[in-house]
């Protein structure tokens, strides 16, 4: 919490390597599972901004290649043994002075 400047900033990051051939570390960030209820929730999003700002964006996006592919993203979810498998929703938010934003894929 800052009263005089901007907020602090986290970075989590997985490990560089400079070994030739090899992949850099991965980065997992996964919720807690139960053995009998609902595993956690992954929220992944930003603040709500103060009264005269812009809420800060939400960026999922893969590295640039220079010699090969870049990755892939991959919305996915699984299968639901004894029920159905999750819905993927794509939601446009509205605003009060206009329409909202637009969706594009």
């Amino acid at each position: 919490l800052s009263d005089s400047g901007s907020g602090g900033d986290i970075s989590l990051i997985g490990g560089a390597t400079s070994a030739s051939k090899v992949t850099g570390g991965n980065l997992r960030l996964l919720s807690g599972s139960s053995f009998e209820a609902s595993s956690g929730e992954v929220i992944i999003g930003s603040a709500n901004a103060g009264r005269r700002g812009v809420s800060g964006a939400v960026v999922l996006r893969t590295g640039t290649s220079s010699e090969g592919n870049t990755g892939a993203i991959l919305l996915q979810t699984s299968r639901g043994i004894t029920g159905r498998a999750g819905n993927i929703d794509v939601l446009v938010g509205s605003g009060d002075s206009g329409d909202g934003g637009h969706l594009t894929l």
